[in-house]
């Protein structure tokens, strides 16, 4: 980004924008569930049916518990995570 302010001054990109796009790449991936993208597909997918049949690895699968989280498949996604923890994380801090 340096590099581009520099090659490019009509942008005006000043140090804050320097600093958030900064903290946009650290934190943009922060809402994916374990193993990365693997969560985003197979995992939620095989939620959905433990979801439908009511248990998972043999267990009850007891989805009242996660009434106030979006649907396993709703098309929501771990930018929607990041989101909710940024969010959370700036309302914490004031």
């Amino acid at each position: 980004l340096r590099g581009i302010q520099e090659r490019q001054p009509k942008l005006d990109i000043i140090e804050k924008d320097i600093v958030c796009v900064k903290i946009a790449g650290l934190l943009h991936d922060i809402g994916h569930g374990p193993y990365s993208h693997t969560y985003d597909g197979v995992f939620r997918k095989q939620l959905k049916k433990a979801e439908e049949a009511g248990k998972w690895l043999g267990q009850k699968f007891d989805t009242s518990l996660y009434k106030d989280l979006p649907e396993v498949m709703d098309g929501w996604a771990h930018e929607d995570a990041s989101l909710m923890m940024i969010d959370g994380m700036l309302k914490e801090l004031g």
